[in-house]
């Protein structure tokens, strides 16, 4: 497809062993001690081969565009051991405290980490509460992460992330026969300081096979950072109706060459609407609205270039990384269920329709160019239009 033939064989096969223990201690009325630890192992056998050819220009802007064949048959292992200690006191009546300190072990990079933790909140009145975090979290790439398909054969070092978060909580009675009303403001940040490299699809970011698209390329940032605000509304209508709405606005960039880009999925807007409408003792309806900016994309152009036998040659010509926007997501979702009491538990059946209004949503493009007169060719690929589903579920 789109100027390409391959030959994929891919087997991967994993076993995961963890083993986890944790104690809580009352030490005083005011004072919690949690103390914990766990270990886990990972084994993962690989077996990979990967041929492919191009005929579409696009594909000179790979990573590895002069490589026909990626092969590999391996076997990784990584035991990890970690300890955690967290003491949770109360100040005051109002001021609540959390102190957490963790160990990390990690033998497939042989690295080791000690990550401090806080957790505070603070009572503002008898409703609202002022909370603030921070912490330092690391991620490794466990043994079944290896982009083989892209030619890596060693694992890169844990990432070492540092979580900053501010937020309020309050809550307004609107008396016996209505709903409370409740209001939640979080500002949050995420920097990392050593992201791994990634493989990514410029124009079509979900594919099936993305390892033979012609849009293929690596990206090695120097650091990440993920920042935003969240603001959450609940309430209802009387004791049947029920609704939240919740609108982020964030980024997520990462520093690229001394500049920063967005991230593939990064959405600076996102809206989610919902409403949940109990019928009966039995039946419910579900309506959910859900709108976010669109991702990331790259632009591209046709460039001219003679080749050795001074022929022209089209080749495709990248704008700045992620700097233009697909077209925005939204979509309305449809959910209806049923609840039976059976004489041995729950019975719940449903219909869900997705994408009621069938909106063709763009996700990525199919691009290509057109070696004979130079010009771009460029088709959109749209999410699933309308969606319909039912399932039955027993609970007992």
């Amino acid at each position: 497809e789109e100027g390409a033939t391959f030959d994929i064989l891919d087997k991967r096969d994993s076993e995961i062993l963890a083993l986890r223990q944790s104690w809580d201690y009352l030490v005083t009325k005011k004072q919690t001690l949690e103390v914990g630890w766990q270990l886990r192992e990972f084994e993962t056998e690989y077996e990979y081969v990967g041929t492919r050819e191009f005929d579409n220009p696009l594909a000179r802007i790979r990573h590895d565009y002069e490589e026909e064949l990626t092969d590999l048959a391996a076997f990784f292992e990584d035991r990890q051991g970690a300890a955690y200690l967290a003491d949770q006191f109360n100040l005051s009546d109002e001021l609540t405290l959390e102190l957490g300190l963790r160990y990390d072990n990690h033998s497939l990079t042989s690295e080791s980490f000690v990550s401090p933790r806080f957790n505070l909140a603070h009572a503002i009145g008898e409703r609202s509460v002022l909370r603030a975090a921070w912490g330092r979290f690391n991620q490794s790439q466990r043994t079944y992460e290896l982009g083989v398909e892209d030619g890596e054969r060693e694992f890169h070092p844990v990432e070492r992330s540092e979580h900053r978060i501010l937020g309020v909580e309050t809550f307004v009675d609107r008396g016996v026969a209505a709903p409370g009303l409740v209001l939640r403001v979080e500002v949050y940040q995420r920097e990392v300081g050593n992201p791994r490299p990634r493989y990514e699809n410029l124009f079509e970011p979900l594919n099936t096979f993305p390892e033979v698209e012609p849009d293929r390329v690596l990206t090695v940032p120097r650091r990440s950072v993920a920042e935003g605000v969240e603001v959450f509304l609940r309430s209802g209508f009387g004791r049947k109706v029920g609704w939240w709405i919740n609108y982020t606005y964030a980024t997520t960039e990462d520093d690229v060459d001394g500049m920063w880009v967005p991230r593939l999925f990064d959405q600076k807007h996102a809206l989610n609407l919902d409403l949940d409408y109990r019928i009966s003792d039995a039946w419910r309806l579900n309506v959910a609205w859900r709108h976010h900016t669109g991702w990331p994309t790259t632009p591209v152009s046709v460039g001219q270039v003679q080749d050795d036998e001074g022929e022209v040659e089209f080749v495709p010509v990248l704008g700045p990384m992620n700097s233009d926007r697909l077209p925005a997501y939204h979509r309305l979702d449809l959910r209806a269920s049923r609840r039976w009491e059976a004489r041995r538990g729950l019975v719940d059946f449903f219909v869900d329709i997705q994408n009621l209004y069938d909106r063709q949503n763009i996700g990525g493009f199919d691009i290509e160019i057109d070696d004979e007169d130079g010009t771009l060719v460029r088709l959109g690929e749209a999410w699933a239009g309308i969606l319909p589903s039912a399932g039955i579920s027993f609970e007992f």
